[in-house]
């Protein structure tokens, strides 16, 4: 080991070499070189698979949420059906705030909120049920005892609600047979124009109704 020396009283130290980089690293351009085993380029076919394959795995978990979402309704309301037959066997208006009741009684677990509100929603929404509101029957609490009467507003939603659906009924039939061949479903001949009513509210016909407050109180939390 060689001694530092003194110079007019400065103290220099010996120089140590600079380490040398791997001439792989220094050779060409001194980028570094690329990774063993890269990839090319995919081909597009392979690319369009693949978004397809991603797609239709998309539609598939889209039709089991619906699947669980629908069997989840028909269960809760089965649930429902056992606990009170007298509410949720033969349809009658239900008393205001009835989720309420009904999450207190069985719990979230039995009832979650959001498949509570969608079982209620289709339950509200049932022919029958409208018929009963439509008619002013009395509205009932959890344990039969009177909640009162659907007012006017209600009862005028709920007929109003019937007559659409005989309406959507009545387009369905006009646009089956006997103007349709049994061959290849193209038109033998030309239908008669839906009446006029009928043509205009199509479009809203198509979408569900939404119930004012009066008849989704049941659905209020």
């Amino acid at each position: 080991m060689s001694t530092p020396r003194h110079h007019g009283g400065t103290l220099r130290l010996p120089s140590r070499p600079q380490p040398q980089l791997p001439a792989s690293l220094t050779a060409g351009s001194g980028t570094m070189p690329a990774a063993k085993g890269a990839s090319a380029s995919l081909d597009p076919a392979e690319i369009a698979a693949r978004k397809q394959a991603n797609v239709q795995r998309e539609r598939e978990e889209q039709r089991a949420a619906v699947f669980r979402r629908h069997q989840q309704t028909r269960d809760i309301l089965a649930l429902l059906r056992a606990r009170w037959p007298a509410l949720f066997s033969t349809p009658v208006p239900l008393a205001t705030g009835i989720a309420r009741a009904i999450r207190a009684e069985m719990g979230c677990v039995e009832a979650p909120t959001a498949g509570l509100g969608r079982a209620l929603h289709h339950w509200t929404n049932a022919p029958g049920y409208l018929t009963a509101v439509a008619a002013g029957e009395t509205r009932r609490n959890l344990d039969g005892t009177e909640a009162g009467a659907p007012d006017e507003a209600q009862r005028r939603f709920a007929a109003e609600a019937i007559g659409q659906r005989a309406a959507q009924q009545a387009l369905r039939a006009a646009s089956r047979s006997p103007y349709r061949s049994h061959s290849g479903g193209h038109p033998e001949a030309v239908p008669p124009a839906a009446p006029t009513g009928l043509q205009e509210g199509r479009t809203q016909l198509e979408k569900p109704a939404s119930s004012p407050a009066g008849i989704q109180e049941a659905l209020q939390r």
